[in-house]
């Protein structure tokens, strides 16, 4: 344990200190060990190789579904009505097409965008020797840990070489190169904007811990010659203004690409002045991602659609379909009107509080902790009205595998029944300036593996859920 705290924190697999845990001038110098897993988790390569397939045909779907505003706004219109958040996004998205409409220099030259999507691994039933990935979510805003998943990766490499466990003697421990591939497609972007003294923004929350994730990212864009500066959406409403030729500028240099980490929440928004930050980065012609189009279509709500009768049909072919939906559970819309009679409905939601330990409620939410289970999930149903219940969807819960691992926080180890959630990057980059764009640059750039304890219901890492993890590949 101690070889591979040394590891942690001499190759930067670290955390800054929460707010209050010291000094803050001492906080702003110290880094902790992000909780780990000691050893890498034993993961079927047949299915690992399935999800790293289908990650490109995500890609078009969400790509061409983030240019169908007119769809977008229509399948959100209930949502909208009954989630204020959701509603201020929408107008954003709308009142941003509109006036690129009238005035064309405002619109962006390339598309950016950083993606993931999430799964767990769950036996059939009838024939527990049959797995299959469950697609949990995917995520089209601020997804994590791109820098420090590769650390893992390595630190599991090095323990493995050191003390040879047996149990990974016929294991394949898989590159992991998230954090180079993130790069190479920031910086693709970046050459769209055809300014090589153009800004590359990192919006950031205020007393940010997993800075040094973020912080890999950005160097490795300064190594290439971009300047990035860190920033809150507040600081681009006070600093910023959008110029007659649309570029956004930021302390009087444009900006090329916006890149968020921080927006996907109303804790976001604490004042007007962060709503029009967003609003001035949409209305511009930098490449922002995600832009809000493709926020929304990383909703739950869009996402509850995708297993809708002939959405998809939309989008893909018949081929990338059945691969897409082959990760799918059963996702249920809870807006009353979606429904042929009220008896229908309420015959549903009877289901949902009758076998509660089969289901999660989900809001329109990104991070971790919104979720409903169990009791609580029957109560909330119990205290809605039928429009709050409009802003949420009801999964069917998935059991992973579950799995001993040892997890190491704090500098202490400790061996928990676990259970474990994978992660896929996937990065895209289109030449908006061409009619119709290319999708040029497409790809799945690595991996992320979290495994947390199998009573907590969560996945996040920074919500203090999970470990970070890599896989040992088996057949």
């Amino acid at each position: 344990v101690q070889k591979a705290l040394d590891y942690a924190l001499m190759h930067g697999l670290v955390v800054r200190p929460k707010v209050g845990q010291c000094k803050d001038n001492v906080r702003q110098g110290m880094a902790l060990q992000m909780p780990f897993a000691l050893l890498p988790t034993l993961y079927p390569s047949r299915t690992f190789q399935q999800v790293c397939q289908v990650e490109p045909i995500f890609h078009r779907l969400v790509y061409r579904m983030s240019q169908d505003l007119s769809y977008l706004t229509t399948a959100l219109a209930s949502t909208s009505q009954s989630d204020v958040f959701t509603r201020k996004m929408v107008t954003i998205a709308l009142q941003a097409s509109e006036l690129r409409s009238r005035e064309p220099h405002r619109r962006p030259s390339g598309f950016l965008g950083l993606w993931r999507s999430d799964y767990m691994i769950q036996e059939n039933p009838s024939n527990p020797t049959l797995l299959k990935a469950c697609l949990i979510e995917y995520n089209t805003i601020s997804v994590s840990f791109p820098g420090l998943s590769p650390k893992v990766a390595g630190l599991h490499q090095y323990l493995v070489n050191s003390f040879k466990p047996a149990e990974l003697n016929d294991a394949i421990l898989p590159a992991n190169n998230s954090t180079e591939k993130f790069v190479t497609a920031m910086y693709k972007a970046f050459e769209l904007y055809r300014d090589p003294t153009a800004l590359v923004l990192f919006v950031v929350q205020p007393e940010e811990r997993n800075l040094y994730d973020q912080k890999l990212l950005s160097t490795g864009l300064e190594a290439r010659g971009v300047r990035t500066m860190r920033v809150g959406l507040g600081d681009i409403a006070s600093h910023g203004v959008v110029d007659g030729k649309g570029r956004l500028l930021y302390a009087d240099f444009p900006v090329a690409v916006v890149y968020f980490r921080a927006g996907y929440t109303p804790d976001d928004y604490p004042t007007e002045a962060e709503w029009k930050g967003r609003q001035m980065v949409e209305e511009s012609n930098c490449i922002a991602c995600p832009n809000v189009a493709t926020f929304l279509v990383g909703s739950k709500k869009v996402q509850q659609l995708w297993a809708t009768s002939g959405v998809l049909e939309k989008y893909l072919d018949a081929q990338e379909v059945r691969a897409v939906t082959a990760c799918f559970v059963p996702i249920y819309s809870l807006d009353a009107r979606e429904y042929s009679s009220t008896e229908e409905f309420e015959a549903l939601l009877a289901t949902f509080r009758e076998h509660p330990e089969k289901y999660v409620l989900k809001p329109q939410r990104e991070g971790g902790g919104n979720n409903f289970y169990d009791n609580a999930l029957s109560d909330a149903l119990d205290r809605m009205t039928n429009e709050e219940l409009a802003g949420y969807i009801m999964m069917e819960r998935i059991f992973p595998v579950t799995y001993s691992a040892t997890h190491v926080a704090d500098g202490a180890a400790q061996k928990l029944l676990s259970s474990g959630e994978l992660g896929i990057y996937g990065a895209l980059v289109a030449d908006d300036s061409q009619d119709p764009p290319p999708l040029w640059h497409s790809e799945a750039c690595g991996y992320l593996m979290r495994t947390k304890v199998v009573s907590n219901a969560e996945g996040g890492v920074s919500a203090g859920f999970a470990v970070l993890d890599s896989i040992a590949l088996t057949e």
